[in-house]
């Protein structure tokens, strides 16, 4: 793999379908659907366009796409674009009538208590510190269907294990955050969803599994988004087994804008917190630099740094007191993983 495939603005695989009229795309967990900061360009809108400028060798700025729909950074899934002007009354139609179903995936903790499936309708208003604020909305309340404030999802409990519990939501209506703050006001907030209330985890665990549009001879396309494993692996309680390459991939998918700014050659692409345990790792210009930070280490880390198109890789262990770091230890990991750095050519 080279460095231009480690650091790229798009992966072929995240494209659901595209037509001259229709892009949709499978949006990961972790990228903006569009940057609030025009100068940045790492949010999905501006990563399509420059991907797609290259792959039909045209200039960024000769590529459309209009924006229907959003989903919150945290959340993957079914995303739609109109790749030429001339649908966009179609899909503008589409969501304002509500015509355009939505399914999500959402693992929750603790579990929907009561019955398993119902219609949660809350009055949805913005707090004083930005978040979201729900309260049920009652008959006295006199609310009518278009108000801005009205929020209605249905809920269907799938599957449940111990405390959690995968819950498929399906709204109604279009709000800030409404399946996040919904699902929190009910008592079963999303896992990884701090802000609302919701335990810890790798990600927040909401998914826009499926997206469904009215044609234009009436027949309904469906579009599906392939489930996370995250989701399976959260909902059992366990991490997800995710192979090396994929998450030095996934790792690299959110620091592209480092990589594509070319103002720095120094900067930390994986992390502890993207799976590499331990051994985050840092890229001074054609090397790479493991810092091994304790006893718990991955030594299939080195050689998919060095396939990655890396003209080196060296070492940095600073254990605190002896343990299998020892110099005997650290000796031996390099030599059976070959990690010494060497030049060799390289286009990084």
């Amino acid at each position: 793999m080279s460095p231009a495939e480690l650091f790229t603005p798009w992966r072929a695989r995240w494209i659901l379908h595209e037509d001259p009229l229709l892009l949709v795309v499978n949006k990961p967990a972790g990228i903006a659907t569009h940057a609030a900061d025009a100068s940045r360009r790492d949010d999905v809108v501006s990563r399509l366009q420059d991907w797609i400028a290259r792959r039909d060798g045209v200039s960024p700025d000769a590529v459309y796409l209009g924006v229907h729909q959003r989903l919150d950074k945290e959340t993957s899934g079914a995303l739609v674009f109109a790749r030429d002007p001339s649908a966009n009354p179609r899909l503008a139609a589409a969501f304002e009538t509500r015509a355009a179903e939505k399914r999500y995936l959402a693992v929750v903790e603790p579990a929907p208590r009561g019955a398993p499936s119902g219609t949660l309708s809350h009055l949805v208003e913005r707090g004083k510190d930005g978040l979201m604020r729900a309260r049920p909305c009652l008959p006295r309340d006199r609310v009518a269907d278009d108000d801005p404030r009205l929020a209605v999802t249905g809920y269907r409990l799938l599957e449940r294990a111990g405390r959690r519990a995968l819950v498929e939501f399906t709204p109604r209506t279009g709000r800030t955050h409404q399946i996040r703050v919904q699902a929190a006001a009910a008592g079963f907030p999303l896992l990884g969803d701090a802000a609302y209330g919701g335990a810890p985890a790798s990600r927040m665990m909401l998914h826009a599994a499926s997206l469904s549009l009215p044609g234009a001879k009436g027949r309904a396309a469906r579009y599906e988004a392939p489930t996370p494993d995250e989701l399976r692996a959260a909902l059992e309680g366990r991490d997800a087994s995710i192979s090396l390459r994929d998450k030095l991939l996934r790792a690299a998918d959110l620091r592209w804008e480092l990589a594509r700014r070319g103002d720095t050659t120094a900067f930390r692409p994986a992390h502890d917190g993207d799976g590499f345990a331990h051994c985050p790792v840092d890229v001074y210009g054609e090397h790479a630099v493991i810092h091994a930070m304790g006893a718990t280490h991955d030594p299939a880390i080195p050689g998919r740094w060095w396939s990655s198109g890396c003209a080196g890789c060296t070492p940095s262990t600073a254990p605190s007191r002896p343990t299998r770091w020892s110099r005997r230890g650290a000796a031996t990991w390099r030599r059976r993983t070959r990690w010494r750095a060497r030049a060799r050519p390289t286009r990084w």
